[in-house]
Formats: C-alpha cells, structure tokens, sequence
C-alpha cells in the first residue's frame, strides 16, 4: 500500500520467526525498516496488502492468532501500538487471505473457510476491534472459499469467490455493507476458473482476472457491469506471450488495465502487462528473469508513471524483490476524451495523502469541466463545476480520513481522469 512516498507491506515467511512480517519501504527503495515480526501468538503467515488509514495500518494474518485461524490487527506506520483487534475461532471464519476495505470507521474483509458451511464468510468490524459481525456465511452453492478484497460503491460490496456456484468454478457477488440482500451476478462456467483476486470498480463496469479457464486454460481478464450483465473476456492469457496464472488484481489508469501474471514471457517467469480495457493493445511491459524476480502473484501498484509490486521467489537470495518499474510510458496510458478520440493526459492531486486541502490539475479540463469526489460508500462528498478556471483548493476537512475516489468530468459528460486519494486526520 503507497502512502505518501512510502510502501507499507508484509511478508508470509521471514523475520525474527520466520512467520513473516510487516515493513515499510521508501519509494526510492531506501529505508527499508521491519515494523513488526509474527510469532505466532500475534498472528503468522499474512497472504495480502496493508489499508492505510491517517498514522494506522489495518491487516490481517492467515493463521496464528488465539485459535490459530488467523487475526486481525492494527499498527501505527511507526511499528508501535501493536493491537489485536479480533482473534478468528472457526465457526466466525477461519484463513482470511485478503486485504480489508476501509469504509468510515468499519473495516469489511473475507475468509476463505470457516463460517456455518465451512466455506467462508463476509465480516464487518469497527476499526477499533467493536462490532464483529458475520454479514454472510458462503455456502458453497452460492460461492465459496474467497481469496480476494471487497469493492465498495455506495452501498454495495462486491466480489468474487474461487469455487462453488452450478459450475464449481466460484462466483461475482453483491451484497448490501449491512448484510442484507445477497445476490450472485455471475457463476463462472469452468471449475478450472479460480479467481483469487479482487475486483475493479470503473464506471460501472467490474473488471477482475481468473486463474485458469479461456481458451488457453490458463486465465483470462474479464468485464462485466455492475448489475451482471454483458460480461466479456477481454483477453485471454496464453501462458507464453500474455503470460498467464494470475492471481493478483487489476489497476487502471484512464482506460489501461494493469496487471502481474505468475507464468510467461519471454523468461517463463512471470510478466507485467498492460492491456486497453476493451481487450485490445496489450504490452508486456515487463519479464521477470529470476534475478529480478519470479513468480509474482500480488497486485501491482501505479504513481505516475511507475510501476511498483514484489515477488515472492528471485532476486539474489531468492527470498522476492520488491520492485519498480518506469516503463509504463510505452504502455500507451490514455483517457477517452470522447468516442472518436483519445489523448495522453494526467490527473494530479497533490498534496496526496493529504489533510482534507487539495488541489486536482488536468492538462486537459477546462473551465466548464467539474470535479466529483465519493467516499468508499459510493456516497458523493463533493461536486462542483468550473473548477479549473483558477484550480483554487478544494477543502475536504470536514470529512473523516480514509479513502476518497475522484472523478473529472469533462463538459460532454466524457470522464477525463479518475483515482484514489488518502485524507489523513
């Protein structure tokens, strides 16, 4: 997770225990400081990200913990004030594999087994380890056993699970953050799908990636709305040239998907890629040798024009690397300005993390263009036209800290840019 020019992480082996740890990392690749070890006792084993939210890091571990089935817990970015916010027993959930989303003051995640049935469970909890609710026991005949993070619009969580449905191969689900109102919006078809990251949400159109299944059979990136329909696989992965076998999520910038596969390229060992999310310009912008990495099968992370992600094998000890990657000019970020055209812009917030005054700058928005911000809810907490005439400051400091999404408009209803900002208190 990128927080200012620092990356906050954690590892599923190694430390003092070898039962992995938490860190942080300067954008330059300076300062790399062990923030907390597991034991055991404190958790063991995380498998997914870190949610930054002002001074604190929200996460969880696979196993370990009180019952040993995994924990989540908070820590100051300093690596003090350690907390174990809530010890997972088996019969609330057991192994959580992803990260949590931050929405307000409640944390949502998922587990992969555990719950009524076994196959995992959908929670919600107050971030300051209060309020431990099960909002949904999976069932298997309506998905089980999820890997990935939730997506919040509105409302609505959003997500996947990598088996169960009529096809055994896991499902797109929807569900209200009070846990009401589940409903299954796509059973994929094959039971060799296993989709183990999370979803993108981007103008009203889910984008995610499955481990196996297309005509390859070894995964495929797909779309599909946020009511169910119209779903499309935009590109199917070959396990050579467009690599294949991922297990992370995408990013987009404008209308490129990013993305890591485990397998291919030019090395057999693993590939960032770019592709249009149409399906069409796909790039491999990168194949990890093995000294530079191997096998990455987290999500990758974009600032500017960088690329950054970590493996778990390669690199000189062959322990993973942390890496970056500025070949993302030859990517060919765009943004649709229109349906006949497309043109190179950039979208900057700066201050970002910042206190709640901000100012957003597009090389492309003019004075008749406007600027919409939501929280994680989907609930909009600012609007307003002709922002660009002066680009004067806009204050968000009645707001509480967390995660904002930011659109530009365009004054044909067109988005211009889009992207994540962190108001921290």
């Amino acid at each position: 997770m990128l927080a200012g020019k620092k990356f906050y992480g954690m590892t599923a082996y190694g430390g003092v225990n070898n039962k992995g740890c938490v860190f942080s990392i300067d954008t330059n690749g300076r300062n790399y400081k062990d923030l907390l070890d597991f034991d055991g006792t404190n958790g063991e084993q995380p498998w997914a990200g870190v949610t930054v939210s002002k001074n604190k890091l929200y996460a969880m571990t696979i196993v370990g913990g009180a019952s040993g089935n995994g924990n989540i817990f908070s820590i100051d970015t300093n690596g003090t004030h350690y907390k174990d916010l809530y010890d997972f027993n088996g019969t609330d959930g057991a192994w959580p594999e992803g990260s949590l989303l931050l929405a307000g003051k409640k944390l949502y995640g998922m587990t992969t087994i555990g719950g009524v049935l076994d196959s995992g469970v959908i929670f919600s909890i107050d971030t300051n380890g209060n309020g431990y609710t099960v909002l949904h026991n999976f069932n298997y005949t309506n998905g089980g056993e999820p890997h990935g993070a939730l997506t919040c619009s509105e409302n609505l969580l959003y997500g996947m699970t990598s088996s169960g449905g009529p096809f055994k191969g896991g499902v797109i689900f929807v569900i209200d953050t009070n846990g009401v109102g589940y409903r299954v919006i796509h059973n994929f078809t094959s039971q060799y799908c296993n989709s183990y990251g999370s979803l993108l949400l981007s103008n009203n159109l889910l984008f995610g990636m499955c481990q196996g299944g297309g005509s390859h059979t070894f995964g495929y990136v797909f779309s599909v709305d946020t009511g169910g329909n119209w779903f499309k696989d935009i590109l199917d992965l070959d396990g050579y040239t467009t690599g294949g076998t991922p297990e992370g999520s995408l990013i987009i910038s404008g209308s490129t998907l990013f993305g890591l596969d485990q397998w291919g390229g030019v090395n057999s060992r693993g590939v960032i890629f770019s592709v249009d999310s149409t399906g069409s310009m796909f790039h491999a912008i990168h194949s990890f040798n093995g000294t530079d990495g191997f096998s990455p099968y987290a999500d990758v992370t974009l600032s500017g024009n960088m690329l950054y992600g970590m493996t778990p094998q390669g690199g000189t000890k062959n322990d993973g690397v942390i890496f970056s990657c500025s070949d993302t000019a030859t990517a060919k970020i765009t943004t649709s300005v229109n349906s006949t055209s497309a043109i190179s812009t950039t979208v900057i917030v700066y201050p970002n993390p910042n206190t709640g005054v901000f100012t957003i700058q597009s090389s492309v928005a003019s004075g008749r263009s406007s600027v919409e911000i939501y929280n994680m809810l989907g609930e909009k907490v600012y609007s307003q036209l002709s922002t660009f005439n002066s680009q004067p400051s806009i204050n968000l400091s009645n707001q509480p800290g967390g995660v904002y999404l930011y659109r530009v408009i365009g004054e044909d209803g067109s988005t211009i840019g889009e992207g994540k900002m962190i108001l921290q208190k």
